[in-house]
């Protein structure tokens, strides 16, 4: 599992909508992550967490950390799979398979309860001599740099900001920046002199962007047409997209090939692929 270390600073890790805050322990030497906790009110009040003398016997470095954010990406061995089609009580990976293995590779009972040892292959490199078969669960945590989870719109918005933030791709910024200019000819896009483009945003290849347009915050994708006196702000545009005069987009995401039609007014809105938005949407 990889596990990101919250750095508000740098942005692109959480936001209000994110599931609630958990405590996750791990062997500071192997990365070996060793019990999950959720964080409630009551622990948020508390400078103390509580943990079995047990654990603290098998893991002698133990690190805990309430500012991980799980990205939700796992690797898992082939077994894993054959478990979790026996257990139908797992719904999700993250609430229900997770914490069940990792309770299970550091309590005996709770492993031989879920009959683990019949799924884990004989060959398995954690097999100690004693031949008991063992189960491991690592974390990988990643500090610094850009990550996050893009699976609500306002996420996927901060990380798209984000991007256009630190990026050095020379799509960013205005037609009179060094970096636009040294941009092959055959990708560039087609900008008009009245067109404001913010050195915070990035426009894909082949896009045309008429007189008036506003861009900031943003980001704009291949072979995209945008129309004339279109404002665009804190948003983002999938490739393949028309949007035409006078239209105004704010925390936004249009997915390709979808149309929004003229004079159209979009706040907080995702439009699907292929969409048409009739003028005058508001």
């Amino acid at each position: 599992m990889i596990l990101a270390q919250e750095v508000p600073s740098e942005g692109g890790v959480r936001d209000d909508g994110d599931e609630e805050r958990k405590y996750y322990g791990y062997d500071s030497e192997t990365s070996r992550v060793v019990f999950i906790k959720e964080l409630d009110e009551e622990d948020d009040k508390e400078e103390n967490i509580f943990i079995r003398r047990k654990l603290i016997r098998k893991v002698s470095s133990i690190a805990i950390s309430s500012n991980l954010v799980d990205m939700h990406v796992y690797v898992f061995r082939h077994w894993v799979k054959e478990f979790i089609n026996d257990r139908p009580e797992i719904v999700s990976l993250q609430s229900d398979l997770i914490p069940m293995l990792v309770r299970a590779q550091m309590n005996r009972k709770t492993f031989d309860r879920l009959e683990l040892s019949k799924y884990i292959p004989d060959n398995s490199p954690n097999d100690n001599i004693s031949n008991k078969k063992e189960l491991t669960v690592f974390g990988y945590i990643r500090r610094g740099g850009i990550g996050g989870r893009s699976d609500t719109i306002g996420r996927y918005l901060n990380l798209n900001r984000i991007v256009c933030k630190v990026s050095t791709d020379a799509r960013q910024g205005n037609r009179g920046d060094a970096g636009y200019s040294r941009m092959v000819e055959s990708v560039r896009p087609i900008i008009d002199n009245k067109a404001m483009v913010g050195s915070d945003s990035l426009i894909g290849k082949s896009s045309k962007l008429a007189e008036k347009c506003v861009v900031k915050r943003s980001a704009i994708g291949s072979h995209c047409v945008i129309g004339r006196n279109v404002k665009i702000t804190n948003s983002v545009i999938q490739d393949h997209v028309t949007i035409e005069d006078n239209a105004k987009l704010e925390n936004t995401v249009v997915c390709k090939n979808a149309v929004v039609k003229s004079k159209s007014s979009l706040k907080d809105c995702e439009v699907g692929a292929f969409a048409i938005v009739p003028a005058n949407s508001k």
